[in-house]
C-alpha cells in the first residue's frame, strides 16, 4: 500500500519566510524564487530574490556544504548612523552554517556600494546588531560572484531535486579507484572531484574572521 512518506504525489514547495514581500508589479525590483531544500529542513521551501544578484548570492550560498540553514528577507535591525540618527535595514538573506555561526547578507551592486559609501553604514549596522541575531556581516557584490561557480551551483540545486543515490554510489566508487591512463577517466575523476567553490564570496561566509576584517576596513 501507498504511504505519503514514499509515494510519487506532488507537493507544491512551502513559501517563503521571508519578512517582506515585494510588489508583484515594480518598475524598482524584479521578484523571483528560488526552491531549496536545505540540511535543516527536510522539504523544499521557496527562497525569494530582488534581483539577479541576489539569486545569485542564494545560489552560491546553498552550494555550500558547511550551510545548514538560508533565510531570506530576515527581520530588520536597528542601528545608528554617523549623523547619530536612528535607522534600520534589513539584510538580503541570514545564512546558518553547521558549526553554529551566522552570517548576515547584504547584496548590492559595486556601484551602488560606492556611491552611497555602504561599507561604512554596514559597519555601523555591524557595530550595533541584537545579540543573537549574526555573529557577523558580509557584503556580495558582482565583484564576489563568479560566473562559472554560479552556473555550477545553479546546476547543483536543480540536480537535488531529483537524488539518485545509485548514481551517487557509482561516483563515488570511481573516485575511490587506483589512477588509470586513461584520458578521458583521469578528466572525469578530477571533474568529479571539483571542491568547494573558491570565490571570494564563499571566503566572506566560511571564514568569520575574514569577513570581519573586509567588512569593517573603510574604503
Amino acid at each position: 500500500m501507498t504511504t505519503y512518506e514514499d509515494d510519487d504525489f506532488y507537493r507544491p514547495p512551502f513559501p517563503t519566510v521571508a519578512g517582506l514581500m515585494y510588489p508583484a508589479r515594480s518598475k524598482l525590483t524584479v521578484r523571483g524564487f528560488t526552491l531549496a531544500m536545505t540540511p535543516a529542513e527536510n522539504y523544499w521551501r521557496q527562497i525569494i530574490s530582488a534581483s539577479q544578484g541576489e539569486r545569485e548570492t542564494c545560489l552560491l550560498a546553498l552550494a555550500m556544504p558547511s550551510l545548514w540553514n538560508l533565510f531570506d528577507q530576515p527581520k530588520p535591525v536597528s542601528f545608528v548612523d554617523e549623523n547619530g540618527r536612528q535607522r534600520t535595514h534589513r539584510f538580503d538573506y541570514l545564512a546558518e552554517f553547521k558549526n553554529g555561526h551566522k552570517v548576515a547578507i547584504a547584496v548590492k551592486p559595486a556601484e551602488r556600494v560606492e556611491r552611497l559609501n555602504f561599507k561604512k553604514t554596514l559597519k555601523a549596522i555591524k557595530r550595533d546588531l541584537p545579540f543573537g541575531f549574526a555573529d557577523t556581516v558580509a557584503l556580495v557584490t558582482e565583484r564576489e560572484r563568479n560566473k562559472v561557480e554560479v552556473r555550477n551551483a545553479e546546476l547543483l540545486n536543480f540536480f537535488r531535486r531529483c537524488p539518485d543515490q545509485d548514481a551517487d554510489s557509482v561516483i563515488g566508487e570511481l573516485i575511490d579507484e587506483p589512477p588509470t591512463r586513461s584520458r578521458s577517466m583521469n578528466w572525469f575523476r578530477n571533474l568529479a572531484r571539483v571542491p568547494e567553490p573558491s570565490a571570494p564570496c564563499f571566503v566572506r561566509f566560511t571564514r568569520v574572521s575574514s569577513v570581519q576584517t573586509r567588512v569593517s576596513t573603510s574604503p
